[in-house]
């Protein structure tokens, strides 16, 4: 009954195959626009900065910043900065610098006692796959 089966779904299988590989898909051709002089594209680029600076008015209201002028180009100034950047809840608390010193000597010992942890759990897992194989092996070989 099994290799009955198997056999339809392997036929109906190839017929989906061959039925969905005989049809063709049509693919329209795409006409090239023609080719846009400069000021064309100028003008097409400004109508789009346009719209999208009303658009962005819109949706950011108040906090709304103008985009820079179309062929202004503002240069990336790069700055050098050291400094401790705090988010969320902790960014309103004092900076103790007895608080960075405790979180670098406690750090590594988190994680030292998550290592020691971890190698406790899986010895005692080892352990317990060990016994139940044993007990499989004696449960498979009684006679």
């Amino acid at each position: 009954m099994n290799k009955n089966l198997i056999i339809l779904i392997i036929l109906a299988l190839l017929i989906f195959l061959i039925v969905g590989c005989s049809q063709s898909i049509e693919i329209p051709e795409e006409n090239e626009p023609a080719e846009l002089s400069e000021e064309e594209k100028l003008e097409q680029l400004k109508i789009e900065r346009e719209n999208l600076e009303k658009d962005r008015k819109e949706e950011m209201g108040e906090f709304y910043i103008p985009l820079p002028a179309l062929g202004e180009e503002r240069e990336l100034q790069t700055v050098k900065a050291k400094a401790l950047y705090l988010t969320g809840n902790v960014s309103g608390f004092k900076f103790l610098e007895e608080d960075i010193w405790g979180m670098i000597v406690f750090t590594p010992i988190v994680l030292a006692g998550g290592f020691y942890t971890l190698i406790k759990t899986r010895k005692y897992c080892l352990k317990n796959l060990a016994f139940l194989r044993n007990l499989h092996d004696r449960l498979c070989n009684m006679s």
